[in-house]
């Protein structure tokens, strides 16, 4: 008894110093200047839906390979007029059997904590987007947005030079579809984690280590713009 005690006791402990380790990383910025705005003419969003982060890119922008690379015909009631794509990044068996928080189970909880558990891309399109506490809009240069396009396509699993598509995985909505993807969720990485570094790997505004999406957005001021001022 006393050793099983001892167990949750050290467990107890290593989670108030890993979430006082993650509070104080979350908070670091790196590339700092790059939260005082840019020259860049190149319109990305970071979308929260208070829980996991998506990077939103545009798909009309001749530098975007979205349009040709994604399926949005294969969502379950296409538009013809979709003007961007919101890509997520996480864990496979959450994605998929989780549509809800009513929905999520032990086992699933278990396994995507814990490196037991596939990855999987989320990606959903929009008419129009807006600005609002929980989406930021960043104005990107051209080598910016590149080099965030390149972090993007390399969690994507590819087969025959294409993007896997997970045909029989339940949409959300009426507008998004999900893709196979690399690497493995845990505690330690998150969807947040891996939105984090891809903005950190392309010189964009970033935190040390993040795990939440509120260090993702804090400092990140919205600032209007006519042109996106509406959401679908």
């Amino acid at each position: 008894m006393i050793f099983f005690l001892w167990i949750l006791l050290g467990l107890v402990l290593f989670l108030m110093v890993y979430a006082f380790i993650v509070s104080i990383l979350g908070r670091i910025k790196v590339n700092k200047n790059r939260y005082k705005g840019s020259s860049g003419n190149i319109p990305i969003f970071l979308k929260s839906n208070k829980v996991h982060t998506d990077i939103v890119f545009p798909l009309d922008h001749p530098l975007s390979p979205w349009s040709k690379d994604l399926h949005p015909q294969k969502t379950k009631i296409p538009k013809s007029h979709y003007k961007f794509v919101g890509i997520g990044w996480g864990d496979k068996g959450f994605y998929l059997n989780t549509p809800t928080w009513a929905d999520l189970t032990f086992k699933t909880a278990f396994k995507a904590m814990t490196y037991l558990s596939s990855s999987a891309m989320h990606c959903t399109f929009y008419t129009q987007m807006h600005q609002d506490s929980f989406c930021k809009r960043l104005m990107l240069t051209e080598d910016e947005f590149l080099k965030l396009l390149i972090e993007v396509q390399k969690a994507f699993k590819v087969q025959d030079e294409k993007y896997i598509l997970i045909e029989d995985a339940p949409p959300y909505g009426d507008d998004d579809i999900f893709y196979e993807a690399k690497g493995r969720y845990s505690i330690f990485y998150t969807c947040n984690t891996w939105v984090n570094l891809c903005l950190k790997r392309s010189d964009l505004p970033a935190k040390v280590w993040v795990l939440f999406e509120r260090d993702i957005f804090r400092g990140i001021l919205a600032r209007r713009s006519r042109r996106y001022r509406n959401l679908r």
